[in-house]
């Protein structure tokens, strides 16, 4: 008797990602209908090299694909197994909720950090200084942690920061929520002339002592500041003393710095990108 062959995942068809159902099953985390589908769909495929392939027992596979067990599923070491497995394309990954494999995070251990597919962006450096020592703002500090690491997710950048602080706060959340590939720990820098040496930009939250000293360095370094005013600590502090030296902001108009000092956790992310995707914004004019 002939012994079956074996499905690759060479064989998987790249347009079972572009069916419309497929992506209403991601978009819905509905692994049950995924799964149902990617069966139908290649024929060769039996439930038992399904389950090896998403790394599941094979239990697992038949209940969800029989209905008898929970169709959607949030677990997300789940639903990044099921993607690593099936090879799933970037735009499918982000669909489920992933971080796409091609995301740069080279503060991760074990990522190559290749910054490739970013189409025409070029990838920056950003250090992520601050803490919630001092007198420093812990609600604006909770509601900028989500936002901004979404953002560096999108647009691909390596970050810097040091082993505390808000900077490993904002990777551990992209971490836990998205799955980068390679994502196992987090690469703090000692010394805070080293978090803000390599970076073009340099993002301030909150903070205390250490983050007055890394401002300082980042000053000194000719580095572009781009402080949370609404986070307090060093941050504030900061924003205040930029508002009465232009040396401080030499690098942004008025009208720009007016917007960013005023602006929420909610939004700062917002006026990050917009600061940094318009290099040096604009010769400001002399005073």
């Amino acid at each position: 008797m002939s012994r079956r062959k074996l499905f690759a995942t060479s064989s998987i068809d790249p347009t079972f990602w572009h069916d419309s159902e497929v992506r209403t099953s991601l978009a819905r985390r509905d692994i049950a209908a995924l799964l149902t589908a990617f069966i139908n769909h290649h024929t060769d495929c039996t439930q038992t090299r399904l389950a090896q392939l998403i790394d599941h027992d094979r239990s697992d596979v038949s209940h969800w694909v029989n209905g008898h067990r929970q169709a959607c599923v949030s677990d997300i070491e789940v639903l990044a197994r099921i993607a690593d497995g099936l090879l799933m394309p970037d735009a499918s990954r982000v669909l489920l909720g992933l971080a796409p494999a091609r995301a740069r995070a080279s503060t991760f251990a074990t990522d190559p950090a290749s910054p490739s597919s970013l189409g025409d962006r070029t990838a920056i450096d950003v250090a992520i200084c601050g803490s919630r020592r001092g007198d420093s703002d812990t609600d604006a500090i909770d509601a900028v942690i989500a936002p901004l690491a979404r953002l560096v997710l999108r647009e691909g950048w390596q970050v810097h920061h040091g082993p505390v602080g808000l900077g490993i706060e904002v990777m551990t959340y992209m971490a836990d929520q998205y799955q980068p590939p390679g994502a196992d720990a987090a690469i703090g820098r000692y010394g805070h002339h080293n978090v803000v040496a390599p970076a073009h930009w340099v993002l301030v939250i909150g903070g205390g002592q250490g983050t007055a000293i890394e401002l300082d360095y980042a000053t000194t370094l000719g580095k572009r500041v781009i402080p949370l005013a609404a986070s307090g600590g060093a941050a504030a502090q900061f924003a205040a003393e930029a508002a009465k030296d232009r040396r401080l902001r030499s690098w942004i108009t008025d009208e720009a710095f007016g917007s960013l000092i005023a602006c929420t956790p909610e939004t700062y992310p917002t006026q990050v990108l917009n600061l940094t995707r318009s290099g040096t914004t604009e010769e400001v004019q002399n005073t």
